[in-house]
């Protein structure tokens, strides 16, 4: 398997995943507050992420794909579920303009313009549960599934295998309570994986072979919880 490293980047949803010589950005969130500050880090790597990979629709799952896209250099394509990409998108439009209604049109200035948010979903190619697909080029041998992650319509977690063998799974906010909402889980497809990304915050390893809970230097190091 190529190295594999996570890189918390800020809040508790969003962290670069290399793959050998592939980047890629797990969630691309914001908060309320829309403080530019928050995404410094996201600044610093922006420009080399070569695809993104979103769970949920929420503000801290994709609040930042406006500015990463129309102030930052984002250029990379986007993928999630096909309500991911229709809620998120209102989701962000909702929010941009009840911060110009408080704000004015400093916002829009200073922050992310609906201008910049229709490219950034124009990048967005939607897949659907369980659909396949198989990075050509820089990412070849790279395979990425969405599967039902039952914590909101159409979130999703993420399997990426390499080379047929090797498995990673980002899954950000799960439920397996079926009689809580009728979408749970997906639980057989998360199973086996070498490590999973439960949260994007810090960097605590779990090995799912066994669950038991070991440090980076003794597995690959790929995790973050």
């Amino acid at each position: 398997m190529a190295e594999v490293k996570v890189t918390p980047l800020y809040g508790a949803r969003t962290a670069l995943l290399e793959v050998g010589s592939v980047r890629i950005l797990l969630n691309c969130g914001w908060d309320a507050s829309f403080d530019e500050t928050q995404l410094d880090s996201l600044e610093a790597v922006v420009k080399d992420v070569d695809l993104v990979l979103l769970t949920h629709h929420g503000l801290e799952h994709l609040g930042a794909l406006p500015r990463a896209v129309g102030r930052l250099g984002l250029t990379a394509p986007i993928y999630c579920t096909l309500p991911v990409h229709k809620m998120g998108q209102m989701t962000l439009y909702d929010a941009q303009v009840a911060m110009v209604s408080e704000h004015g049109e400093a916002f829009s200035t200073d922050k992310y313009s609906l201008d910049d948010l229709d490219a950034a979903f124009d990048k967005v190619k939607p897949l659907k549960f369980s659909q396949h697909l198989t990075l050509a080029g820089k990412g070849a041998g790279i395979e990425l599934t969405p599967y039902s992650a039952g914590h909101t319509i159409g979130g999703a977690f993420w399997r990426i295998v390499q080379n047929g063998t090797d498995e990673i799974v980002f899954a950000i906010d799960l439920n397996h309570k079926r009689s809580v909402r009728p979408f749970a889980i997906d639980v057989e497809s998360a199973v086996e994986p070498c490590a999973a990304l439960r949260r994007a915050g810090t960097s605590a390893c779990d090995d799912h072979r066994d669950r038991a809970r070991i440090t980076p230097p003794q597995i690959l190091p790929v995790i973050a919880e």
